[in-house]
């Protein structure tokens, strides 16, 4: 169920907290700043035998207000790193979360 007041949301995205700001540029679309939850947390795997490797799984939650209209392909920059989107999955609650590839 969608949250009607999407000021309602803001309190969970400010920069006094866990907010992070972002410039979200749509495929073919101006740039606008916008504030959301980063997270980037390192993920290792033992792929079996002598062999493991690790990387890091970037995501970005705002809330759907912000991000009017993101499809994957879009570019997303946050602490001057480039990220493409690559996933989109709102969750229906008027926030949506975004997986990142660094670029």
């Amino acid at each position: 169920m969608a949250i009607e007041n999407a000021d309602s949301l803001a309190f969970f995205f400010t920069t006094n907290d866990f907010g992070t700001d972002a410039t979200f540029t749509p495929a073919g679309g101006a740039a606008r700043a916008i504030v959301g939850v980063f997270d980037n947390p390192y993920l290792g795997a033992d792929a079996g035998g002598m062999v493991e490797f690790s990387a890091t799984s970037p995501t970005f939650t705002a809330r759907d207000v912000d991000f009017p209209g993101v499809a994957h392909g879009d570019q997303l920059v946050i602490d001057a790193t480039t990220y493409l989107i690559r996933e989109v999955m709102p969750d229906g609650t008027g926030i949506t979360t975004v997986m990142l590839e660094e670029q």
